[in-house]
């Protein structure tokens, strides 16, 4: 990929950046929630399947939005729920 179309894609990111990180507060208020509805029902696959795809979900956007911290951070939460 040549100097230009990296430029011009790193523009067409921008708003999506910014869009993915104005939701993060949420999507952390979500997994909060959803690990303490795991913890609640005693630990159940279910519950602990949805709490995976929620971080997994994180862990694979994050970087590609430029927030490189949260995504490593998001992957080692994830190994550990395996």
């Amino acid at each position: 990929m040549n100097a230009t179309a990296k430029e011009r894609l790193k523009k067409q990111l921008k708003p999506k950046r910014k869009q993915f990180g104005d939701k993060l507060p949420l999507r952390f208020q979500k997994i909060i929630k959803a690990w303490k509805s795991w913890e609640q029902a005693e630990n159940s696959v279910e519950e602990l399947e949805l709490l995976h795809r929620m971080v997994h979900s994180v862990a694979g956007s994050a970087g590609t939005f430029g927030y490189f911290k949260l995504g490593e951070k998001a992957r080692e939460i994830e190994i550990v729920l395996k």
